[in-house]
């Protein structure tokens, strides 16, 4: 079973019944403030992996199915309220943390069995530097645990949209810990030109660049460095 939890504002009313929808997105439109969907379907996708994915967020307790609903004869895209198993209590002895604490969302994938290896493997290949990219609490935990362990120093820059920060990155293979490393994190904010707008990009108004700078040996767990990590919208 794949767990996800987010700590972000979670689901409204409107994504709920946005993904209870197809093509009917709450991200369209919405691009300056930072989103990336718009299309409507980019949570189906994960009946590629389950038959029924579960979203607890916010008191909607809820589960989809691919097969059809014996009332409507849809599938995907009918809630079903979750009352029984997993319960709340399950997921807080899941997810462990401070005593009554849960992040505002949680995903929960049961696998099929026939992805269980494949989604293993990939996980387990993920690059610790990628977790940089997003410094709000990220942690990632299969066999091998990757976390941002600690974040000081922050200081923000209004006269030049930047903000800076030491971020320190921990790995665990195999339940060993490796030594972690230390990154001295600059994050700017930058306006889009008019000469790089696009029609389907028009209200991206500014972008972000994020520089890395480690301290110490930096984290690979046995693979050759990395290169840069680029998070671009198309045709940007």
């Amino acid at each position: 079973t794949l767990l996800i939890f987010n700590n972000e504002k979670g689901f409204s009313p409107e994504n709920i019944e946005s993904i209870c929808s197809v093509g009917k997105s709450t991200k369209k439109d919405n691009r300056s403030s930072g989103y990336i969907g718009e299309k409507g379907i980019g949570f189906k996708s994960v009946f590629l992996l389950t038959v029924h994915p579960y979203i607890f967020s916010n008191g909607y307790r809820i589960r989809f199915s691919e097969k059809p609903c014996p009332d409507c004869d849809i599938g995907y895209i009918v809630p079903e309220w979750v009352e029984e198993k997993p319960t709340i209590d399950d997921i807080k002895k899941i997810y462990g943390g401070a005593a009554g604490s849960l992040p505002t969302t949680t995903l929960i994938l049961p696998l099929k069995p026939d992805k269980v290896n494949p989604v293993k493997q990939q996980l387990s290949s993920i690059d610790p530097e990628v977790m940089l990219e997003d410094n709000e609490d990220p942690k990632l935990n299969i066999e091998n645990a990757v976390s941002v362990s600690s974040e000081i120093n922050f200081c923000t820059r209004k006269n030049m949209n930047a903000e800076s920060y030491t971020l320190h990155l921990s790995a665990e293979e195999n339940g060993k810990s490796e030594n972690g490393c230390s990154y001295y994190m600059w994050k700017q904010k930058f306006p889009v030109r008019l000469e790089n707008v696009v029609e389907r990009r028009r209200n991206v108004q500014e972008w972000t660049v994020t520089l890395a700078f480690p301290n110490q040996e930096r984290l690979h767990r046995g693979k050759s460095l990395p290169g840069i990590y680029a998070f671009l919208p198309t045709e940007m």
